[in-house]
C-alpha cells in the first residue's frame, strides 16, 4: 500500500495534510466507518479521495446531491491523471452497460453518482459488479429532516450496506448540528463511526453584522476600495438584479446569478466572475454548492438567510486558500420588524399545498389511481404562471413532495435531448448521398436507440461524439441542421428538472396522510428562521460563539475578530444623548425614514440604529408600513 504523504505529494504537490485530514486517512485505511464534520474548504474531498489511491486497484463510490459538483470533482481528478467518472443526466440502457463495461476494465478509481440512481434495480445490480472498496456520502447532512437541505433519496443509501457488507463509509458534511449527526449516523448504517468534528469556526473569517438605513451606500462605502473577487447574497431575483445594476452604475464591476436563468446565462455569469472579468457577483442561493474559489475576499448577505446553517455555508465560501477575509450581513430595522412576516408568508399553507397537489396531476395529465412510469419535464416557474400560484411557495411545496416521498426530483439535470426520426427509407437514403458526415450521426441513432423511428426517444450527444471522434458541439449543431432539414424531430431542453411520481394519485388520501408531516415542515422552517434572528439580534456575544453553541460545539473564549468583540474595544457614543436628538428630530418632523435620521445625526451609523430599535422596542416610536418613524400613537 503506498503512503498518504507520497500520494498527496504526487498527485496535488501537498508535503503535508492538514488537521485532522490524516488521522481520518488513516481510520478510513482501517477500514472504519467516519464521520468528517469539516467547515467549508477544509480539503474534505481528500479524506476519500487519498485513501483511494493508497490501495493499488479498486472503485471509490461517491455519493453526491449535485451534477455541478460532481462534473467540478472528476474535471480536477482527471486534471490530475486519475480516472474518474460522474454518472449523470438519463441514460439509456445501452449506455449505462457501456459506462459499467469502462468502469469494470478501464481502472478507473472513483465513481459519482447521485442518489437518486439507488432505486434503479438495474443499476443496483451493474454496481454489485464492481471492485468498490469505500463508499464515500457527500454533504452528509442531506440525509436528516433536522438539517437544513434533507433529501429524501438519502434515506436510500443505506442499501449499500446491503450490498457491500464489507466496505467501509465516510460520510462528509460542513454544517451539523447534534441531531443532524444522529441521523447521519442512523440512517447510514455506520459502525461504531469515528466522528472527527472539525470546529465549524473559521479563524482567518472576520465576521460582521452591521445596521444600515442604505444597504446601498454601505456596500458602496465597503466595495469601492479595492477591487476584490466578491459574493453578495442578496435574497430575490429582484433584489439581485437591482443590485448588480446599482454597482454597475456606480462603477463597481458586477454580474449577478439566479434559478430563472438559463444555464447559457448561468455558464456566461460564472465564467466571468471565475476568471475575474467581473469580480463581483451578486446571487441568490441558487450559487450555492460546489462552488471552490480560494481567493473570495468578502462574503456579503443584503437579504437575511433562512438559517444559521445556510448562513454558515455562504459566508464559508470566503478565504478558502487561508488569507484573511471578511463576510458582512447588512440588515436594518425592517428586516428585523418585517422579516419574519414576510418569510412566513412565503411559506404555503396545508390549503395551498392541497391545491398544488391536485395542479400537479392535472398538469401532467394523471388519471385518479395511476402511478405513471416515466418522467416528466417540470419548470418551476411554467408550472406556477400557468396555475398562477406563487413561484417561492410551490418551491417550499415541492420540497415537502420530494420529501414525503410523493414524487422524486433530479436537480440540475443535464440537457435533455430527444429525438425521433420523421423520414422514410428512400428520403433517407437521398439525405445520405448529399450529407455523408450526417449520414454517419444518423446511422448511429438507428443502430443504439431503439423505438427511435417510432416514437421521441432520449439520447446523449456526448455518447455519439466520443463513438465517432467529433466534438460535442459539433454533434449538437449537426443534430440541429438534421432537425431543420426535416429529416428528424430534435428537442434539446437545457437545464430542466425531472419529474417522477412515486405514489398513485390519491387526492385528498394522500394529503391527510402528511398534514402532520407538513404541519412539523413548517414549524422548522419557523424555529430556524428564529435563531437566525436571535443571532443578529445579539450583539453581545461573540458571532462565532454563538455559532459554536447552535452546532453543539464549545467555543473556550470570544473570537476577537467579528463585530462583536472588536465593538467592544471602541469608545461608545452616549446613548442617551442620541435617544434625546433622535425624540427631537421627530418632533420637529413628525415623520422621518431611518435614513433620514441617520444622515441628520452626527454619530456613528451603528450607534444611531441601534437607539432607534431599543425606542421601537420600547413603544415609543412606531415603524409604519411606509418605512417611516413616528411616535407611538401620533
Amino acid at each position: 500500500m503506498k503512503d498518504a504523504v507520497e500520494i498527496l505529494k504526487k498527485y496535488w504537490d501537498y508535503d503535508k495534510f492538514r488537521t485532522p485530514q490524516a488521522e481520518i486517512i488513516e481510520k478510513v485505511i482501517e477500514k472504519k466507518d467516519v464521520i468528517a464534520l469539516l467547515p467549508t474548504g477544509s480539503g474534505k474531498s481528500l479524506c476519500f479521495q487519498v485513501p483511494t489511491l493508497m490501495r493499488e486497484k479498486g472503485i471509490c463510490l461517491v455519493i453526491s446531491p449535485l451534477v455541478a459538483l460532481m462534473k467540478d470533482q472528476v474535471e480536477q481528478l482527471e486534471k490530475r491523471n486519475i480516472k474518474a467518472l460522474a454518472l449523470s443526466g438519463l441514460l439509456s440502457v445501452n449506455e449505462q452497460v457501456r459506462l459499467f463495461d469502462n468502469l469494470m476494465f478501464g481502472d478507473y478509481r472513483f465513481l459519482y453518482i447521485a442518489p437518486e440512481r439507488l432505486q434503479s434495480d438495474f443499476f443496483l445490480e451493474k454496481l454489485r459488479q464492481l471492485p468498490i472498496t469505500l463508499i464515500a456520502v457527500d454533504e452528509a447532512h442531506c440525509i436528516s429532516e433536522w438539517g437544513h437541505d434533507f433529501r429524501p433519496t438519502y434515506l436510500k443509501i443505506n442499501i449499500l450496506k446491503n450490498i457491500f457488507p464489507n466496505v467501509n463509509t465516510i460520510a462528509l458534511t460542513a454544517t451539523a448540528t447534534p441531531k443532524v449527526l444522529e441521523d447521519i449516523q442512523k440512517y447510514l448504517l455506520l459502525n461504531k463511526p469515528f466522528v472527527f468534528n472539525k470546529t465549524s469556526i473559521r479563524d482567518n473569517l472576520k465576521i460582521n453584522v452591521i445596521e444600515s438605513a442604505n444597504k446601498y451606500k454601505s456596500l458602496l462605502k465597503l466595495l469601492k476600495h479595492k477591487k476584490e473577487t466578491v459574493i453578495i447574497y442578496a435574497g430575490s431575483r429582484k433584489n439581485v438584479e437591482n443590485t448588480s445594476d446599482f454597482l454597475n452604475q456606480n462603477g463597481l464591476k458586477s454580474t449577478f446569478y439566479h434559478a430563472g436563468m438559463t444555464k447559457e446565462q448561468k455558464d456566461k455569469t460564472y465564467l466571468s466572475w471565475i476568471s475575474e472579468k467581473t469580480p463581483i457577483i451578486i446571487a441568490t442561493n441558487a450559487f450555492g454548492m460546489g462552488i471552490d474559489k480560494p481567493n473570495v475576499r468578502k462574503v456579503f448577505h443584503t437579504a437575511i438567510p433562512n438559517s444559521i446553517e445556510n448562513y454558515v455555508q455562504e459566508i464559508g465560501r470566503a478565504g478558502r486558500d487561508g488569507i484573511m477575509s471578511e463576510t458582512y450581513l447588512i440588515e436594518n430595522i425592517s428586516d428585523i420588524s418585517n422579516g419574519k412576516e414576510l418569510y412566513f408568508s412565503t411559506l404555503p399553507d396545508e390549503s395551498f399545498i392541497r391545491n398544488a397537489y391536485n395542479y400537479l396531476n392535472q398538469y401532467f395529465k394523471i388519471t385518479y389511481g395511476a402511478i405513471p412510469e416515466e418522467e416528466f419535464h417540470f419548470n418551476l416557474n411554467a408550472f406556477s404562471t400557468h396555475y398562477g400560484i406563487s413561484v417561492v411557495k410551490m418551491h417550499y411545496t415541492m420540497e415537502i413532495f420530494e420529501r414525503e416521498s410523493l414524487i422524486a426530483l433530479s436537480q440540475q439535470r443535464e440537457n435533455y435531448h430527444q429525438i425521433v426520426i420523421k423520414a422514410t427509407s428512400n428520403q433517407l437514403f437521398d439525405y445520405y448521398k448529399k450529407n455523408p458526415i450526417k449520414e454517419l450521426i444518423i446511422k448511429f441513432l438507428l443502430r443504439n436507440y431503439e423505438g427511435i423511428l417510432d416514437y421521441p426517444t432520449r439520447v446523449n450527444p456526448y455518447e455519439i461524439a466520443q463513438n465517432l471522434k467529433v466534438e460535442v458541439r459539433e454533434i449538437e449543431k449537426k443534430l440541429t441542421e438534421i432537425h431543420v432539414d426535416g429529416i428528424i424531430d430534435y428537442q434539446n431542453q437545457v437545464g430542466t428538472t425531472a419529474l417522477r411520481f412515486l405514489l398513485p394519485r390519491e387526492d385528498q388520501y394522500t394529503m391527510n396522510r402528511i398534514t402532520k408531516e407538513v404541519q412539523k415542515y413548517l414549524q422548522l422552517k419557523k424555529e430556524k428562521y428564529q435563531k437566525m434572528l436571535d443571532y443578529i439580534l445579539d450583539n453581545q456575544t461573540c458571532r462565532n460563539m454563538q455559532i459554536a453553541t447552535y452546532f453543539g460545539e464549545t467555543l473556550t473564549e470570544p473570537c476577537g475578530i467579528c463585530d462583536v468583540c472588536t465593538s467592544k474595544n471602541t469608545k461608545k457614543s452616549n446613548k442617551k444623548i442620541i435617544k434625546k436628538e433622535i425624540l427631537s428630530l421627530i418632533e420637529n418632523f413628525k415623520t422621518l425614514t431611518v435614513n433620514q435620521i441617520t444622515d441628520a445625526m452626527e454619530y456613528p451609523e451603528t450607534d444611531v440604529l441601534k437607539e432607534i430599535r431599543a425606542l421601537l422596542e420600547d413603544e415609543i416610536l412606531i415603524l409604519n408600513l411606509q418605512n417611516q418613524i413616528t411616535f407611538n400613537g401620533k
